[in-house]
């Protein structure tokens, strides 16, 4: 890889390094980074990998945009705590990279009107491997429809909805999966999804089909918004985790289970096909025990 935290030099002149395959740009106090890159860097057509994270873009976002537009070998991109503010811009050029497996927005605001942009760049994109989805009121509003086009990624091994996932949406990964999608889903992470309310957590555990290949997942929440479930909510999670039979961890920080709860995990682990290596995280490390009123 072609590790990139030197000279504003090296930048002006990306554009002779005509075999470069991967780019990786992790800079987190220079601004307007990609107003030095040169035309001709766009003609690096070998171009597979492209990861950008702490850049302070301001005014040169549509530049992003234009370089990825022609970059049609690119198989990963990861663009993360940036502030990038074009998003619709990017994803209408992302349209063109139909060889692209791995695509990561982390920790990047997401505007409604970014949305159609967004559908259809993913509606183009069926060799997703690996996706990581912005997070933002926009997104929220169309999860469920982002859900559904979930279901032609055939190859599809991790999905990433952190803290813009909609209940509808939650439950549309369990109607999508028990229509035959995300068979070959390993990592499932939906992590601080606090608006998602118990009632949509119980469902979506009680119609979960089983995913054979799925081996970890991380329903995470932070310490703020912690969660003491139903005993029905419990029951519904340990049947669904008795229906994955490659799950081997899983992280719920942040969910308050009580001693009647794990002791009905434990009684479904014995019998687990992983039963030696399946790990429930549920505990933060704290100075004293939470105090769980039943």
């Amino acid at each position: 890889m072609f590790a990139l935290c030197v000279s504003e030099t090296l930048f002006s002149n990306l554009d002779k390094y005509t075999f470069l395959k991967e780019l990786s740009v992790d800079l987190l106090d220079c601004q307007n980074l990609f107003d030095l890159i040169p035309e001709g860097f766009k003609n690096l057509c070998d171009m597979e990998k492209f990861l950008i994270c702490h850049v302070q873009f301001q005014s040169s976002s549509p530049r992003l945009a234009e370089f990825i537009r022609n970059f049609k070998k690119l198989s990963v991109f990861h663009l993360k705590h940036s502030d990038f503010s074009d998003l619709g811009v990017l994803m209408d050029a992302m349209s063109s990279c139909k060889m692209l497996t791995e695509l990561q927005f982390t920790e990047l605001p997401f505007r409604n009107e970014d949305l159609f942009s967004l559908r259809e760049a993913l509606a183009s994109l069926e060799n997703l491997e690996e996706l990581v989805l912005p997070i933002g009121e926009g997104i929220s509003h169309a999860a469920k429809l982002i859900v559904q086009q979930c279901s032609h990624f055939p190859n599809l091994r991790m999905l990433q909805f952190n803290e813009s996932l909609s209940g509808e949406a939650l439950l549309e990964i369990a109607k999508v999966a028990a229509g035959g999608g995300f068979q070959k889903l390993e990592i499932l992470h939906l992590m601080v999804n606090h608006n998602i309310p118990e009632d949509f957590w119980r469902r979506f555990f009680e119609t979960l089909p089983s995913l054979p290949k799925l081996h970890k997942v991380d329903f995470s929440r932070i310490f703020t918004h912690q969660i003491k479930c139903q005993a029905a909510t419990v029951k519904a999670f340990v049947q669904c985790v008795s229906r994955l039979h490659s799950l081997k961890t899983i992280s719920m920080i942040g969910w308050l289970f009580d001693e009647k709860d794990l002791q009905m995990f434990n009684v479904m682990k014995e019998q687990h096909p992983q039963s030696k290596n399946l790990n429930l995280t549920w505990r933060w490390v704290l100075p004293v025990s939470p105090v769980i009123n039943a």
